[in-house]
C-alpha cells in the first residue's frame, strides 16, 4: 500500500487524508485526489489497505467511462 501511495504523490496525486508508512502490520486509512492515470493505483484494485481514489467526471456517461477504461470495467 505504501508504495503504492508513495508513487501516486510522485507522479503529482494530493494526499487528502492519511497517507504514510505502515503502523505495524496496517496502513493508515488514505484517501487520495488528483491521481494521474499513469499512477498504478488509478487502475489497481487495491487489496490490503485502506485506500481510496476520489476523482471527478463531467457528466454520468464519463464516469461511466472512466469506470469501464480498467482491467475488468464494471463487473
Amino acid at each position: 500500500m505504501a508504495g503504492l501511495v508513495r508513487d501516486a504523490v510522485a507522479r503529482g496525486a494530493k494526499v487528502l487524508v492519511g497517507g504514510g508508512e505502515l503502523e505495524g502490520a496496517v496502513h493508515p486509512a488514505t484517501v487520495l485526489t488528483r491521481v494521474p492515470e499513469d499512477a498504478e493505483v488509478y487502475r489497481t484494485e487495491v487489496f490490503g489497505g485502506p485506500v481510496g481514489v476520489v476523482g471527478t467526471y463531467a457528466d454520468d456517461a464519463d464516469a461511466v467511462a472512466l469506470a469501464n477504461d480498467t482491467e475488468k470495467g464494471l463487473t
